[in-house]
């Protein structure tokens, strides 16, 4: 027998069907699953796909969020209220986070980022594999629902054999069954006389969370319920657990106290490449500070933080001098080299937890300076523009050094009525104009004298 992605024996591969514009990355997702053991069919439509579907069967759909013919989500919403319907993934050309949200709402089991492209590679195989054995699962509860519990062997021989930790209890906190993948993922060899709080305790960082849930979920009107858990394990560091738990009979058709069953799926890669794509979106790719986004999510926390606890704030403006002059001089790649040996300097005279600078846009940055006054900031920002200029970058070009200098202009919170986020720029932004126009390399204050040269 073939062995699938899925780590299972199987009379045949998983098969799935690609949904996407993208030739050259319909190849590559071809290509990395076929790897895996799984069989691909591409279709190039929504429309092509909507027509293969009505003569084959697959195991998984996935589906670019951008397809020529429509939406990728669009296509999941309408799907996903069909019958019969197999298990969906989303492949996002974007680390939007949007398009994450969107499409796990409209149905979709998990989505994959094409951002980086080596993350994608080495995450679909699992994700697709993770995606089939949820799907596999829910219908496995469905029909257990409907039938199957009467046949306690097979029922018990199903669970124990799925590669998905899963445990069986009643409401009596009797812990019925603890599949192999259950003790493998925690690292345990027996569970011998161990009761459902021990294993809670065992498995999970807030056991009474799961115990809630358990006791929630046999009691409530449709009988499910989804967390997401922290994880214990002997031998390895703490893992993320997605767990979906699922009443199995129902008490007032059977008469009998109703059974809970758990699956835990481990959404830990998922989770540190959803992170990872969120910072990324955060920051700035050639400098590596945060970017104008982080500025603006930042900036306005600083102000409310600030009120609140009635401290100071500083906000800077800062602009290499003659950047201009100095791309055309000595070529843009030794600019970019310029803007990230700068970025690093500004960086490193920040030596307070709390503070923070930011690219704004082209050769401008801006910092926030949490708890300083007009005085605590003035020594802060001309540490910074000393740095600078001791980096000691050759600029011929200039007319304020010899050398690569910054000119930086500032203001505070008690300098300003305003609470607004934006007139703090714009303060500081005007501070900065008077230090250029005062010859630059510079910094000015809120009260427009220069103060450093």
């Amino acid at each position: 027998m073939p062995v699938g992605s899925r780590g299972v024996e199987s009379d045949q591969s998983i098969s799935v069907l690609y949904v996407d514009g993208d030739s050259a990355r319909a190849d590559t997702v071809a290509s990395v699953l076929g790897e895996s053991g799984v069989t691909t069919t591409a279709a190039r439509t929504i429309a092509a796909a909507e027509a293969d579907l009505q003569d084959t069967s697959y195991d998984l759909i996935l589906i670019c969020d951008t397809v020529p013919d429509g939406s990728g989500i669009g296509f999941i919403q309408r799907a996903s209220k069909s019958e019969r319907t197999p298990a969906y993934v989303m492949i996002a050309t974007s680390p939007d986070l949007s398009i994450a949200v969107a499409a796990m709402r409209a149905g979709a089991l998990d989505v994959v980022s094409t951002v980086p492209h080596d993350e994608f590679v080495r995450t679909l195989p699992v994700v697709v594999a993770n995606a089939v054995n949820r799907a596999n699962l829910r219908r496995q509860g469905h029909d257990l629902h409907t039938g199957i519990v009467q046949t306690d062997r097979r029922f018990s021989r199903a669970l124990q054999s799925s590669p998905v930790p899963t445990m069986l209890v009643d409401t009596h906190d009797t812990l019925l069954m603890v599949n192999q993948a259950w003790r493998d993922a925690i690292g345990l060899s027996s569970l011998i006389g161990q009761s459902l709080d021990d294993l809670l305790a065992l498995t999970f960082t807030n056991p009474p969370e799961i115990k809630t849930s358990l006791a929630i979920t046999a009691d409530s009107p449709n009988g499910e319920a989804t967390l997401v858990v922290g994880v214990r394990s002997q031998t390895e560091q703490e893992k993320t657990w997605r767990c979906h738990l699922a009443r199995l009979d129902d008490p007032t058709e059977s008469g009998d106290d109703p059974l809970v069953v758990c699956h835990g799926l481990d959404i830990t890669d998922t989770m540190l490449l959803e992170a990872r794509l969120r910072n990324l979106s955060l920051e700035d790719a050639l400098t590596g500070l945060p970017n104008r986004r982080s500025l603006e999510d930042r900036l306005p926390q600083e102000v409310a933080r600030a009120r609140r606890d009635k401290t100071d704030l500083a906000v800077a403006m800062i602009d290499i001098d003659f950047f201009k002059p100095y791309n055309d001089r000595y070529g843009h790649v030794e600019g970019d080299r310029c803007l990230r040996e700068v970025a690093q300097a500004m960086r490193a005279a920040l030596r307070r937890p709390g503070d923070y600078a930011a690219r704004y846009g082209g050769e401008e940055f801006v910092s926030i300076l949490p708890g300083v006054d007009a005085e605590g900031a003035r020594e802060v920002l001309e540490s910074m523009r000393r740095a600078v200029e001791r980096l000691g970058i050759e600029h011929d070009a200039s007319d304020a050094a010899p050398v690569v200098t910054i000119s930086i202009g500032y203001t505070t919170l008690a300098a300003n009525a305003s609470d607004d986020p934006t007139a703090l720029i714009v303060a500081a932004d005007e501070a900065l104009f008077a230090a250029k126009s005062d010859g630059r390399n510079r910094v000015i204050g809120p009260s427009g004298v220069p103060e450093s040269t």
